[in-house]
């Protein structure tokens, strides 16, 4: 006995689990020996305890006990798999043995030890754990783990789940059951044999890159990677669990996603990741940073990130809304003119940092295309916590959540952003019923529905969305910085759909001839954006578990000018977009007027907040969804799936009589007939996307006379 125990306690401390693998029916257990010792046949026991669940095991007689029957050289695996087994690709000539009993695990409440002993007295005698590890997963041993461990560490394991749990399901449905970049078993299933995620090998320690190579196999989610030298990362997603950038490195990546699952360290001022687009000075988003934790910040260091935003905005005049993905580097705010640079020369491998000119003098209206360009510092505002516009001088630090408002040097602009890439939790308070200037605040875009879901106790739940169009005088002179010259609108989003501006803002004349677009699912690295406090306000949260991965022109939306329209993500919603074209009045323009309808389960013509989303402000011309006993014009309504029952009320109010043409705009996973009927005439109209349906109406509001119904 007391030479069981020495020999236990010292030579197996280096012999442990490194993965186990389970997936439909396939089951496998991965040991590695890091002594520098071969183990002898029949020194490694394997104990099963099945439904046993968390507690002590001591004097329990196991479900299942097996010998390993080989002798394991000095850093080799054995895998031990059920006689089936043919899910995955199994690496490095390890010793293969077979056992349908000691693999009979699943159901998430198993427990499989190391041993010196098979008997009642085996989990006293155990030197290694796992336990609780879910179906259709393979649990991988992290590369900084270099001793068994007798007591089950969740934090010592990477786990690669199932690829078919849904990261996008809505609350409404039970709520998204992974995270869109998950470690995910088809990852293990096909691995090359240089990862550690692949069965039949385990490596100890951090890969690193330096001259030239990898030198401890292929980064993996379950790897710690080290860059040691200037390395451009092409053609695939660089995966680590944790990401060191030193000895005065740049690690760029083009046209590619760097995903960690934990932290990174940017350990000195001459450390960089750059991420590049091979889009210029148009940028869409083809190169990300997202890490997955659930903490707070796990970036560390004095190095930065480089990321580019651009924005098409031509004019000196027009606002655009933005935010950053980084801080002033080794702080948790930003200053503008810290993080803010001159992109006309986008980044690259070899790119320099060219600071912005920004203005100071309080009559400095106009920004110049200058060389560094130059932006006036009288148009840079946030709208925070101070419930109130602040104008910011270009030096002066905001908070990190906090987006800004801009004016442009007269030209379409590529900004640089250069800072410590802001991570994790991320939070700020919003008053009740107040208004907030939000930005994304990651290198990365986030999911709107989300970022919507994770904070409908202090908001409305919906988003919007600024677009500005040239000025009713045209851009001339100082006066089209005018208050009353300005176009605009904003564009709203919510949980399921987003719908163009239509509505001008407080002392415009209407939104003009500019196209305006449908803010699309995913909300791009450093777009801008209004929440409204709810009737408590409280406080708003961005986490990683909001990011995606999303290019601009597939489903996120930058808002500059006349940009892409929405593609949605909600592929089992039916959803109906209604437009009405009428005659301004004032302009003797025609204007159109936008409304959506989300069919979906679990809705109702009641009121559910994120599905329901009023108008930005009552216009004097417009359609909206009206439901009773509830007073709002809503400009996105959700309610049940489509059935020839339905019935939906829509409300018309116009500023002066005239002709009215309603049409549809957008229509997706509809397959029924739309209809209009005008109840008081007992008349039915066929709405369709080409004429419209033309009416003719007196000035006044319609809220009980029109209906939207349905029919095969």
């Amino acid at each position: 006995i007391i030479f069981t125990i020495f020999f236990t306690s010292n030579l197996f401390s280096q012999v442990f689990i490194t993965q186990i693998y389970k997936k439909s029916g396939d089951e496998a257990i991965e040991i590695t020996n890091f002594t520098s010792s071969t183990i002898e046949s029949g020194l490694i026991k394997i104990v099963l305890y099945e439904d046993v669940g968390s507690g002590d095991l001591s004097g329990i007689t196991p479900t299942d006990t097996y010998t390993v029957t080989s002798a394991l050289a000095a850093n080799q695996s054995v895998v031990i798999t059920s006689a089936s087994f043919s899910s995955a690709n199994i690496n490095n000539a390890p010793v293969q043995l077979v056992s349908n009993d000691i693999t009979n695990f699943g159901g998430g409440d198993d427990t499989i030890i190391l041993t010196s002993s098979s008997d009642g007295t085996a989990w006293t005698h155990r030197y290694d754990v796992i336990r609780n590890f879910a179906n259709k997963t393979s649990y991988v041993r992290k590369d900084d783990v270099t001793d068994g461990n007798v007591t089950y560490t969740e934090s010592e394991w990477v786990v690669f789940i199932d690829d078919a749990l849904d990261p996008y399901r809505p609350n409404l449905a039970g709520g998204p059951e992974r995270h869109p970049h998950d470690p995910l078993i088809s990852e293990v299933m096909g691995s090359s044999s240089s990862k550690n995620q692949s069965l039949g090998y385990h490596r100890i320690g951090s890969t690193s890159y330096s001259n030239g190579n990898w030198d401890n196999g292929l980064p993996d989610r379950s790897r710690g990677i080290i860059i040691s030298e200037d390395y451009n990362h092409t053609g695939s997603t660089l995966p680590a669990r944790q990401l060191t950038v030193n000895s005065n490195s740049t690690l760029s990546i083009t046209d590619n996603l760097l995903i960690v699952t934990e932290g990174v360290n940017l350990d000195s001022a001459n450390d960089e990741i750059r991420l590049i687009d091979s889009g210029g000075t148009t940028p869409t988003g083809l190169s990300q940073l997202i890490t997955t934790h659930s903490n707070s910040t796990q970036v560390s260091g004095n190095g930065r990130l480089m990321v580019d935003q651009n924005s098409e905005n031509p004019s000196i005049y027009r606002y655009t809304y933005m935010g950053t993905p980084v801080t002033t580097v080794g702080a948790s705010t930003y200053t503008i003119t810290s993080v803010m640079k001159d992109g006309s020369t986008p980044t690259s491998t070899t790119s320099d940092i060219t600071d912005i000119t920004f203005t100071t003098g309080s009559y400095d209206y106009d920004g110049s295309p200058t060389n560094p360009i130059t932006i006036s510092s009288k148009w840079l505002y946030t709208y925070g916590t101070s419930a109130d516009w602040s104008n910011k001088e270009s030096s002066e630090n905001i908070l990190q959540s906090d987006g800004f408002t801009i004016k442009g040097p007269g030209q379409p602009q590529n900004y640089t952003f250069v800072g410590t890439p802001k991570d994790g939790l991320i939070q700020t308070t919003v008053g009740a019923d107040q208004a907030y200037l939000l930005g994304n605040p990651y290198p990365s875009a986030i999911s709107a529905s989300r970022f919507i879901e994770d904070n409908l106790n202090a908001t409305t739940g919906t988003l919007f969305f600024w677009e500005q169009h040239e000025s009713v005088n045209g851009e001339v002179d100082i006066s089209g910085h005018g208050a009353e010259n300005i176009v605009g609108g904003y564009s709203i989003r919510n949980i399921a759909t987003g719908i163009a501006a239509n509505q001008s803002v407080s002392g415009t004349s209407g939104l003009g001839v500019g196209t305006y677009t449908a803010p699309g699912p995913y909300i791009p690295i450093g777009q801008g954006f209004f929440v409204a406090g709810s009737g408590t306000g409280g406080t708003i949260t961005f986490n990683n578990a909001q990011r995606e991965y999303k290019q601009e022109g597939e489903d996120a939306t930058f808002f500059r000018n006349e940009e892409v329209v929405e593609v949605n993500s909600n592929r089992n919603t039916s959803i109906l977009k209604l437009g009405m074209d009428y005659m301004h009045p004032k302009t003797n323009t025609i204007y159109h007027n936008q409304i959506g309808i989300v069919f979906m389960e679990g809705l109702s013509l009641n009121f559910e907040k994120g599905y329901d989303s009023p108008y930005y402000k009552n216009e004097e011309t417009s359609i909206y969804l009206k439901f009773k006993e509830d007073e709002n014009h809503y400009a996105i309504a959700g309610v049940q799936p489509i059935s020839n029952e339905l019935k939906i009320p829509l409300g018309i109010k116009l500023e002066s009589s005239g002709d009215i043409s309603l049409k549809i705009d957008e229509i997706e996973n509809i397959n029924i007939n739309i209809y209009l009927k005008d109840l008081l005439k007992n008349k039915v109209y066929q709405l369709n996307d080409s004429e419209g349906t033309k009416l003719n109406l007196d000035k006044g509001t319609y809220e009980d006379r029109f209906i939207i119904v349905f029919h095969t």
